[in-house]
């Protein structure tokens, strides 16, 4: 979908009489950039997982929590990520009041927090208490 107009953009440049002579590297290597550019915002996910958790989340990522496990599922338009953390206990309660998801459903020492999101996707927030562990998943379908 992408490749096709950056193929088109390439073969209008390589008419230019200066970059005639690059004109295959021109029609082959934007398609190319492209398919590589569109990759920078998951690798930067994957080395700052915070950063992506606070655009899903719209709160602060807890400073002094420490990410366990980061998860990013994309099948076609749906995709899901989960993030695993530590925080203390005090942490972990001033995110859900961050969150504003007020109270959650409690099973023994785990609580489940769960918001519907009007496009059809769904956030759950499920914390340990006894382990301190927490574990954000973001669902978009």
């Amino acid at each position: 979908m992408f490749f096709l107009p950056a193929a088109l953009v390439g073969r209008a440049l390589g008419r230019i009489p200066r970059l005639r002579g690059v004109r295959d590297l021109l029609i082959l290597g934007l398609p190319v950039l492209v398919a590589f550019g569109m990759q920078i915002p998951a690798l930067l996910d994957r080395i700052q997982p915070e950063r992506r958790f606070e655009r899903l989340a719209g709160v602060a990522f807890p400073a002094e929590a420490v990410m366990l496990d980061y998860r990013s599922i994309s099948a076609g338009i749906d995709y899901s990520v989960e993030f695993e953390f530590r925080a203390s206990e005090e942490a972990l309660r001033q995110l859900v009041d961050d969150l504003g998801w007020g109270e959650g459903n409690l099973r023994g020492s785990t609580e489940e927090f769960h918001l519907d999101h009007d496009h059809g996707g769904f956030s759950k927030l499920t914390i340990n208490w006894m382990s301190g562990v927490a574990v954000f998943e973001y669902v978009d379908v």
